[in-house]
């Protein structure tokens, strides 16, 4: 499809589809809803945008070429898929997946290379501003690399049951280092995070 999906309708599923969208966002909504969306390759335009917003099932599925691969929403699992490439153009503040404010994420067994510098902000963001934070959130099984700071974790407020677990961190590619602002206080866990390269033990910031 050379264009971008415009949901309207509830509960659609997307499947088996290579979307080329040159401006906006590729997957999007506007009122309607959006199941699942699986086995779909998704390529931004010159000027990035998102990928996926509003998806509650985002399952092997290649995100390239955006300034951000996903947007997170309440209840909604991401697994077995690739966001990579981030575009960094126009002072882009790129991320794999931006994850504000909402509850009940699961996000595991994926490939998710942040942004480039120097604009390039992570591979997962967390809500880092003031007010409610990111709550009953698992990011697990990851491999994660690229940004700022490959995972930025809230700044913030409380995050409620927020657990990063048994992910692996390329923090070679890193700008800063793996992890920002203490992803294990504040109530996010930080356990069996280990180094992609030598099998070692990450610290959480």
């Amino acid at each position: 499809m050379r264009g971008c999906i415009v949901v309207q309708a509830a509960n659609v599923t997307i499947k088996n589809t290579k979307v080329d969208c040159p401006f906006n966002s590729a997957i999007r909504t506007t009122g309607g809803s959006i199941a699942l969306v699986q086995d779909v390759d998704v390529h931004c335009g010159p000027n990035g945008f998102t990928g996926i917003s509003a998806a509650l099932v985002v399952r092997r599925v290649d995100i390239g070429g955006c300034e951000n691969g996903l947007d997170g929403i309440n209840g909604m699992l991401v697994e077995d898929s690739y966001i990579h490439d981030m575009n960094g153009c126009c002072g882009n503040h790129s991320d794999g997946m931006q994850i504000d404010q909402v509850g009940g994420v699961v996000v595991r067994h994926n490939t998710i290379v942040g942004g480039p510098l120097p604009a390039g902000n992570a591979a997962i963001t967390l809500w880092d501003e003031g007010g409610a934070q990111t709550h009953d959130l698992l990011i697990t099984n990851n491999l994660m690399a690229g940004g700022g700071f490959t995972l930025r974790c809230g700044r913030s407020g409380t995050a409620v049951n927020v657990v990063i677990s048994a992910n692996r961190f390329a923090v070679e590619t890193a700008g800063w280092g793996a992890a920002s602002w203490g992803c294990d206080v504040g109530g996010e866990v930080w356990t069996g995070n280990i180094d992609d390269l030598t099998g070692r033990a990450v610290a959480a910031a």
